[in-house]
């Protein structure tokens, strides 16, 4: 929904199509999102008999978009009985989010400002995430689990996805070209077949 509504904007000047979308953005999360952090914190301070400060400062943290990172600097696994304590842990997936649409409407603008094979380059950005995803497996599995480039491929999956559909082909790309990007996103789907053992160092 985010890729099609991105893709249909007319702005000439980067500036103004950053600063519609990302007041769009806030506008759309921000406000609910401050009276659940709100409502939960004053929750768990009345009812939870473990409560820690480091369950206000993910909540203040997420209003940031940066609960994921917050959550790395803590060490909470989020697997872990620590993280069931902390009821604002699940608001990783929003500052992973959050950070991924940060960059993303910079990378489209400029990929359709020049004409480029929107879904080859984000392809390439894809394998590059799902490198770092099974590299961290191995050397930490909770930077794994919350780092922002070792989750952005699950979203940019979708964000290919659309633009593979019929209704919005990237234009003017040659046979070749065409071939490039469907073979290197086949590679890439290859990858979670393959074992782990392969990243090992």
């Amino acid at each position: 929904m985010i890729s099609n509504s991105l893709i249909k904007l007319n702005f000439n000047s980067i500036r103004e199509y950053l600063i519609w979308f990302y007041i769009k953005r806030i506008k759309r999360i921000i406000p609910a999102l401050f009276i659940c952090v709100l409502v939960v914190t004053f929750v768990s301070i009345s009812f939870v008999d473990a409560f820690d400060k480091n369950i206000i400062r993910t909540g203040v943290a997420s209003l940031l978009g940066l609960s994921n990172l917050y959550q790395i600097r803590i060490g909470n696994d989020y697997f872990g009985l620590n993280s069931k304590a902390n009821v604002f842990t699940h608001t990783w997936s929003l500052g992973i989010e959050e950070q991924f649409y940060f960059l993303f409407p910079v990378i489209l603008f400029v990929l359709i400002k020049y004409n480029k094979n929107i879904i080859y380059y984000l392809a390439l950005f894809l394998g590059f995430s799902l490198v770092v995803f099974f590299v961290l497996f191995h050397f930490n599995k909770i930077v794994q689990y919350f780092f922002p480039l070792s989750r952005f491929w699950e979203i940019l999956a979708g964000a290919i996805a659309f633009f593979l559909s019929n209704k919005h082909r990237s234009p003017k790309i040659s046979y070749l070209e065409k071939v490039r990007t469907y073979l290197y996103f086949l590679c890439i789907i290859s990858c979670f077949f393959l074992s782990t053992d392969l990243f090992l160092v």
